[in-house]
């Protein structure tokens, strides 16, 4: 007999997953390692690396604001803009970071590191409950915890080719495959901020399908979760909610699971959530800088579904056999999870929402769906190792390909030079204040410094493609509005190439000001009232 509910998670069952997933995780965290170990233990010719080991402008903001507290607790400053500001960004996981980073003196760049240790195993305890909703079978559960920690699409493999393409299809292909996308569960971990919001994101759909209590205590629990979940990833509260939605439309539509009944008991809790997150928002923009970066959730940049037998592969070539499994076994959970994956699809492919930000919310239903099969094909592999072998490698050898492109990322993309080295060590040797710089040089100042940019992440610094502009033409001499400048936004130190002798330290030592050359750079301590000549 079929049973019209998601499968109830067995009480007898331990909450540990067992020793073959820790294997896994084992595995996941060596990998996603080794680009940070390179930085840290290799260095480019005349130069050094950020230590940074995945998506160096990401991670440098997260590390900026980390580093820049407000007054309050959990307030964050943007120290990409001198613009005025109260400082109201939150996000916990990265003013938790900063705590520690102050109280212990841990760079924040081995902190973000290591983070992701405790959370990946935090992960991997959560995933493995939450597959008790949709998995009886506990080999199947351990197959597709496996695939969300390890498997991987042909996604490196069509990267390789795209020079193979037409010029104007190479930037398509690069962007639509992006390891850093997040289409495989690999792929998502490699990033602490993301795993922190998938966590509570899985919390979130968890209680909502298998309810722990009732009443006040639900309600509670449920608001209490989504809170967090915004506070810490809203790109995860936005998808839970979606998932949400779309089940709860499919419950009034189709006469199985999820139960609407069961989906009822969140509808209090989440309504309070979304009450209290609405108050904080409206707040929060109330600070004009908040404003313009809370206003980077739209725009253009989506995904097209077109990349889907790229991006997964062998595991979603699985997960339709999953499907077929699931239509003719008549199993409930065939539309949460076609709801789930229709409704990040929505999302990502989205020309208003910068869609490109829900990728990573969908691997865990493709591998849920693959699992079934490949648990079969394995055990019918078991006395031919070669096929055995040859399944194993289509399925998880992409992501050996990943660290590999990962790693060619640092030197690629990681490098500073001598002379922005000696800078940023000068700077931070100084008491905190505003610095005109180059905007390449700003995206990374604030995440080693105390100081504040005028002009550094593109995402993060309020007209930013007036700003470069700008500041080109202050460096070449072209813009009079230098002195207006200082004044207006209180800069404190100048950063400027040595070019056509306008910023000589020589020169400028002479007219009493505190100007130093490093190699190729000028930097100016401004004292009050006295700005460059």
């Amino acid at each position: 007999m079929n049973d019209s509910r998601l499968i109830e998670d067995s009480p007898r069952r331990a909450w540990l997953p067992p020793g073959r997933i820790w294997i896994a995780v084992a595995i996941v965290a060596t990998l996603h390692a080794l680009p940070f170990l390179v930085a840290v233990l290799d260095s480019p010719t005349n130069g050094t690396f950020l230590k940074i080991g995945y998506n160096r402008d990401d991670t440098a903001a997260y590390l900026a604001l980390a580093n820049h507290p407000a007054q309050w607790p959990f307030l964050l400053f943007d120290p990409f803009t001198t613009e005025p500001q109260q400082g109201r960004f939150i996000i916990l996981f990265l003013s938790l970071l900063g705590w520690l980073h102050r109280i212990t003196g841990i760079s924040l760049f081995t902190l973000f590191e290591v983070s992701r240790i405790p959370l990946l195993a935090a992960f991997t305890v959560t995933v493995w409950q939450f597959l008790g909703a949709f998995a009886k079978d506990r080999n199947v559960r351990v197959v597709a915890t496996w695939l969300a920690l390890l498997a991987g699409g042909f996604a490196p493999f069509m990267n390789l080719l795209a020079p193979l393409f037409r010029e104007d299809l190479q930037a398509q292909v690069l962007l639509g495959n992006g390891n850093l996308l997040g289409w495989s569960g690999f792929n998502v971990l490699h990033n602490p901020l993301w795993i922190c919001g998938y966590i509570f994101f899985l919390l979130f759909l968890r209680f909502t399908l298998q309810p722990r209590s009732t009443g006040i205590q639900q309600t509670s629990s449920i608001s209490a979760i989504l809170i967090l979940l915004f506070l810490n990833h809203p790109y995860s509260g936005i998808a839970a909610l979606v998932i949400y939605g779309i089940w709860y439309l499919g419950s009034l539509c189709f006469s199985v699971s999820p139960d609407r009944e069961v989906l009822n008991r969140s509808l209090p809790g989440i309504a309070i959530a979304i009450l209290l997150i609405g108050i904080i928002s409206l707040w929060q923009r109330g600070d004009a800088v908040f404003a313009f970066c809370s206003g980077g959730v739209f725009g253009p940049q989506e995904t097209p579904v077109f990349w889907y037998p790229v991006a997964f592969g062998a595991v979603g070539v699985a997960a339709v056999f999953g499907i077929r499994y699931l239509i003719t076994q008549k199993r409930p959970e065939l539309v949460a999870l076609s709801g789930w994956i229709i409704g990040i699809a929505l999302l990502h492919s989205s020309p208003l929402l910068n869609g490109y930000h829900f990728v990573p919310y969908l691997f865990l239903p493709v591998c849920i769906l693959a699992a079934t099969p490949l648990t079969h094909a394995l055990e019918q592999t078991r006395s031919r190792p070669v096929l055995k072998f040859g399944l194993l490698a289509f399925v998880f050898l992409p992501t050996l390909f990943s660290v590999l492109e990962a790693v060619n990322n640092i030197y690629r993309d990681n490098a500073i030079s001598t002379d922005t080295a000696k800078v940023l060590d000068w700077l931070k040797t100084r008491p905190a204040g505003n610095v005109l710089c180059p905007p390449a040089l700003g995206a990374i100042l604030p995440t080693v410094t105390g100081h504040r940019v005028w002009c550094g992440q593109w995402f993060l610094t309020p007209r930013f493609k007036f700003k470069g502009p700008q500041y080109q033409a202050f460096a070449s001499g072209n813009d009079t509005g230098l002195n207006d400048l200082i004044r207006e936004q209180s800069i404190r130190y100048l950063v400027f190439p040595n070019q056509n002798g306008r910023f000589d330290a020589v020169e400028l030592k002479k007219s009493g000001l505190n100007a130093i050359a490093f190699g190729s750079y000028t930097v100016i301590d401004l004292s009050p009232g006295q700005p460059p000549r």
